[in-house]
């Protein structure tokens, strides 16, 4: 039994893409033989992906697991196609060895590879041959890779088992343990295109995606029949076991991002020119709202109460450097991401880090010249080459460039109001833009501590509009963990199910 971690993890690249792939992977030379599955994806009748898995132990015992994932979908009617590799090598008696992983979204493949010691780990990522190279700390918690979690499964399953929990690795989401739970209901007979086959129904829900669980049916072995999920309203997801030609054959791309956009409760005039706004959010199936930022002019409220104000003073202490570091999706050090920061050399600007800020989103905003929905999510240094994208590129670019300027930065996913996007009106959508964290000077007298606040920068936004009140922060992320970090994974149970009344609305003028 082998598949649990390879269903979660497509589905969880999938979720995040909606707001917003072929794994390939080649087994090791010296397995004599090869264990493979393959499945079909679909959202209702469409058939939008499939994937295909393979398990090989070679004359030594280790093991070695490989999954394909590919993913096509429509946003706005552009066609986006995400390609998912992960590989994973590990002893007979179920130490990791090594893993590897490979992720593109519409841009340049992102290659995450891992090597597994006692003491440290060797990471390397990057793209297009240019890789970063660190020693991290092992990954804590007793976990297991692949081969070993299906093992124990199985063996849970064989025991009479009636709950099964877990915890395993995703190298594509984040280098950290993911813990899985799964609830076994009992023995129920399940259709698979016209055949009746019985199986063992058993509900899974995963610590990266909270609230949301996953019904699969699996053989006496646990080794998957189907599994569907219910991504958000509208959305569900099917996982069947097929063959290799009905898997490759032609795939029908959705719709999906429509599906989650937001409706208020009435439309906001001159949204660009709104400085501040008070909303109330709720969730449409009653369930609680998550925690969400409450910091650096947005206040929320537990009961959904919830204040934007663009020009808010809050202080607080230097950031760590992580908001300073050159990560693989944020690679400040990248030749093309320096030549990005010329211009600002040769500008001579006054004004400080705010105006560093400024003058480079405007730079963004100009130079990504291709605003499309073509590619779901790239790195800083492609968009640096392609100066193409959507929010998630110029979000992503500007992030880099500013650090690269010695400006500390993350980014931040939320929503922004549209008067119109993809053929729709008036709507909030899924968005993400950049802050900046700007430097105070101390008070006269006052201690000498560094101090400043986190000012939102849109790149998307054109001439000397850098923010409004429409925005609406879900989430901020160092983007430093990857493409799926555990910062955006807890937007999953608000896709298709969140309502916005629109209490108040204030003007620059007013």
């Amino acid at each position: 039994m082998k598949r649990h971690r390879s269903l979660i993890s497509a589905y969880l690249k999938l979720a995040m893409v909606l707001a917003v792939g072929v794994v390939t992977a080649t087994a090791r030379a010296d397995a004599p033989a090869v264990e493979e599955d393959w499945f079909v994806l679909l959202n209702g009748e469409d058939r939008i992906g499939y994937m295909h898995t393979t398990e090989a132990t070679a004359e030594n015992g280790d093991i070695t697991t490989n999954q394909t994932t590919k993913l096509v979908m429509a946003r706005g009617g552009t066609r986006l196609e995400i390609e998912v590799t992960q590989g994973f090598v590990e002893s007979a008696q179920g130490e990791p060895i090594r893993a590897s992983s490979s992720m593109s979204m519409g841009g340049l493949p992102m290659v995450t590879e891992v090597e597994f010691g006692e003491k440290a780990m060797k990471v390397s990522s990057g793209q297009a041959g240019r890789m970063q190279t660190t020693m991290k700390r092992p990954i804590e918690g007793d976990w297991l890779p692949p081969a070993a979690m299906g093992r124990y499964v199985e063996q849970q399953l064989e025991a009479g088992a009636e709950t099964i929990q877990v915890s395993t690795v995703d190298i594509a989401s984040g280098l950290q343990a993911v813990d899985m739970t799964m609830q076994v209901r009992g023995p129920e007979d399940v259709e698979v295109y016209g055949k009746v086959v019985p199986a063992i129904a058993w509900d899974a829900t995963v610590s990266a995606m909270p609230g949301i669980t996953m019904r699969e049916y699996v053989d006496a072995e646990g080794k998957s029949i189907k599994s569907t999920i219910d991504l958000m309203p509208g959305m569900s997801i099917t996982v069947l076991q097929a063959d290799k030609a009905l898997a490759l054959s032609e795939l029908t791309p959705a719709e999906m991002m429509a599906q989650t956009f937001v409706v208020p409760s009435r439309p906001i005039d001159r949204p660009r020119e709104l400085v501040r706004a008070s909303y109330k959010l709720s969730t449409k199936d009653g369930s609680p709202l998550p925690f969400l930022p409450d910091r650096h002019g947005q206040n929320f409220q537990p009961d959904g109460e919830l204040t934007v104000v663009v020009d808010h003073v809050e202080q607080g202490l230097f950031p760590d450097e992580n908001y300073l570091a050159a990560s693989p999706i944020l690679n400040h050090q990248d030749p093309a991401i320096q030549a990005w920061l010329e211009p600002l050399k040769r500008a001579r600007l006054a004004g400080g880090p705010e105006a560093v800020a400024e003058f480079l989103r405007q730079e963004v905003h100009r130079k990504v010249q291709t605003k499309d929905l073509s590619v779901g999510f790239a790195t800083a240094s492609d968009v640096a080459r392609t100066k193409q994208g959507d929010c998630t590129e110029h979000a992503v670019l500007l992030a880099a460039l500013l650090r690269g300027a010695g400006i500390p930065s993350r980014c931040v996913s939320g929503l922004v109001y549209a008067d119109q996007f993809a053929g729709h009106e008036g709507i909030f959508g899924y968005h993400m833009w950049t802050q900046a964290w700007i430097e105070v000077d101390p008070a006269p007298g006052g201690p000498a501590v560094q101090s400043g606040q986190w000012v939102d920068f849109d790149a998307t936004l054109p001439g000397g509009v850098r923010f409004d009140a429409t925005h609406i922060a879900l989430s901020v992320s160092d983007m430093n963990e990857g493409l799926v970090g555990n910062d955006m994974a807890a937007l999953l149970p608000l896709l298709g199910n969140l309502e916005i009344e629109v209490v108040e609305t204030v003007y620059e003028k007013d």
